[in-house]
């Protein structure tokens, strides 16, 4: 896929808190055991404190997802006159997960994060264009949502990476859906991300919803992803 297809077309904020975890990781790394004069074996300070820390982190993360897994209330979230959709309480709005998209909210310490993406049918149209200018063939068996949810997919993952563990065509509140259900394993982490993708064709745009949850967090909250989806409403 060309360069200008990829920047033109939509990607998917990964993790909105992996930096933050990747240095926890490096945190606990560096607890090291030393040894005193008398030869007895004891923690450096820095050591207990990265425990300490590590554990009221670990105890109120838990406590969130409990706390989550038992909280139904929901906000309506309306943007531009475009679209509505619901989330649980517990998301708030961010502008640190991808500039593409026209909503954004998260949770971090629950290390999950919503995205919508809009973008207008003849937009989309025009990429179709560039892209069977390198490969001809490209889509032309296929209808709009499943060219536009190839070209999604290929653009948020490396799919060498990923298992698309489900995928269910439906009907939205009136307009045609795609929801995917996808599993990552990422390098650099110990814990697996979790994605819940649908792909919408509203009259005149189609739209992409992105949820990423990571950690132990998807066992806590991963029956509310569908819900947010499904709650979509165009305008």
């Amino acid at each position: 896929m060309g360069k200008i297809v990829r920047k033109r077309l939509f990607y998917l904020y990964l993790c909105p808190t992996w930096q933050d975890t990747r240095e926890a990781v490096r945190a606990r790394k560096n607890i090291k055991t030393v040894y005193n004069k008398g030869g007895r074996k004891t923690k450096s300070r820095m050591g207990l404190l990265s425990l300490v820390v590590g554990g009221i982190v670990d105890a109120n993360k838990a406590i969130k997802q409990n706390k989550a897994k038992n909280d139904d209330t929901t906000q309506t979230v309306s943007i531009q006159n475009k679209y509505s959709i619901e989330l649980p309480e517990f998301f708030k709005p961010t502008t640190k997960l991808n500039d593409e998209a026209s909503l954004q909210y998260w949770n971090k310490t629950l290390d999950c994060g919503v995205t919508v993406i809009d973008e207008t049918k003849s937009d989309f149209f025009k990429a179709l264009e560039i892209l069977r200018e390198e490969s001809p063939e490209f889509g032309k068996d296929k209808s709009l949502i499943d060219n536009y949810c190839s070209v999604a997919i290929c653009n948020m993952f490396d799919i060498d990476n990923v298992i698309i563990e489900s995928r269910d065509d439906l009907t939205i509140n009136g307009h045609n859906a795609i929801t995917l259900e996808v599993f990552q394993k990422r390098t650099f982490l110990k814990d697996a991300a979790h994605y819940r993708v649908g792909i919408i064709e509203g009259k005149d745009t189609m739209y992409q919803i992105n949820i990423v949850v990571g950690g132990t967090s998807i066992k806590h909250i991963g029956d509310r992803l569908d819900e947010i989806i499904k709650s979509f409403k165009e305008l």
